[in-house]
């Protein structure tokens, strides 16, 4: 099942690509490695309630690398394509990693469950079971 395409509903601020900033990207694609990146493979997507107004939600696309068992790392984007804004950054953690946390840390964190047991997170083009 092929992923749907799902583009940014936001402009950025600022003029376009000129020619330089163009050339320079084309020159590092062709030359620079970004392997780093590369072991971002897994895609998820789900909303993100804002902080004092849960109403709000934003879709939040997910790319992920999985550390280990207990560690998961995300760029977040608001969409799928090549235009797509980065919008933040997340790590998720089992509850064992969780409860090392130092309290006043623990606060900045928020749990996955209801976004995973409620289908609000989902893996766009892999089958139900794979899910």
């Amino acid at each position: 099942m092929a992923r749907s395409e799902r583009t940014s509903p936001i402009t950025p601020a600022g003029e376009g690509k000129g020619a330089w900033l163009t050339a320079l990207e084309q020159g590092a694609n062709l030359l620079q490695n970004t392997t780093p990146l590369k072991d971002f493979d897994v895609y998820v997507v789900g909303f993100h309630p804002a902080k004092d107004d849960p109403q709000m939600q934003m879709e939040a696309h997910h790319f992920c690398r999985v550390v280990n068992d207990d560690l998961i790392q995300c760029i977040l984007f608001d969409g799928n394509t090549r235009e797509a804004n980065l919008i933040g950054i997340e790590y998720i953690v089992s509850e064992d990693l969780f409860a090392t946390l130092p309290a006043e840390e623990r606060s900045y964190w928020h749990p996955h469950n209801f976004e995973i047991l409620s289908g609000q997170l989902i893996a766009p083009g892999l089958p139900a079971a794979a899910e």
